[in-house]
């Protein structure tokens, strides 16, 4: 188990700009699918019923990552903080990531999602969704968060369940839920390494979220129509 502090703040002009032209160059965005799967392999996968299969189990300070009932349940009792989770796997090529994701509803919002590009603690590549419709991908380079891309009122996001698409590819980073793009950005210092994954505080904590049925297969090179 990992944790970082971190503050959030109201979108720059250059990420506007950054989100329209992600997203007006190409067409809307449910134009985007996800590149076919059919002869994609599978190169790892855990429905989180062994707590033997290599995942971090942690407790710090009322924050905590563990399998519970099938699952696997990441707390966070502070505000205004990244918690992550890996399960120390390496993948050397382009990749899809996707995972069942259920936030408690009793527990205030939060941001949770998928980790990509992992080397260390304070190198690697988040994609991210939230109550409100939130979506943000971001990366920690050399210690510091920084945001690649942040939106609200985002459509399609359930504040219960979503199903989690994350492509990480050497140039470009998407993120789907439950079938619809919600973010893309091109990248160009993109490195291979571990999954994982996060949730985020945003000022208020006592926030639970449970994981399920993760996958990660080759991303393939060609696009729906």
């Amino acid at each position: 188990m990992q944790i970082r502090r971190h503050f959030l703040y109201l979108l720059s002009l250059v990420f506007v700009l950054s989100m329209c032209a992600c997203f007006n160059s190409g067409g809307s965005a449910d134009e985007h699918n996800l590149p076919t799967q059919e002869s994609n392999p599978i190169l790892f996968q855990d429905d989180f019923s062994n707590p033997k299969s290599g995942w971090d189990r942690a407790s710090q300070g009322g924050n905590s990552t563990d399998y519970t009932d099938g699952k696997y349940r990441i707390t966070l009792s502070t505000p205004q903080q990244d918690i992550w989770a890996n399960p120390y796997q390496y993948f050397d090529q382009d990749i899809i990531v996707e995972v069942d994701v259920w936030q408690n509803p009793s527990t205030v919002q939060a941001a949770y999602g998928i980790i990509c590009g992992y080397n260390d603690v304070n190198n690697f590549y988040a994609l991210t969704i939230g109550g409100g419709g939130y979506v943000e991908i971001f990366r920690y380079q050399q210690g510091k968060r920084l945001t690649l891309y942040s939106a609200e009122d985002q459509a399609g996001i359930d504040p219960e369940y979503n199903h989690l698409e994350a492509m990480c590819a050497a140039n470009q980073l998407s993120l789907w839920v439950n079938g619809n793009i919600v973010a893309e950005v091109e990248v160009t210092e993109f490195t291979y390494g571990d999954v994982g994954l996060i949730v985020s505080s945003f000022d208020e904590a006592g926030i639970e979220i449970d994981f399920d049925n993760l996958d990660v297969k080759a991303a393939g090179l060609s696009i729906e129509p």
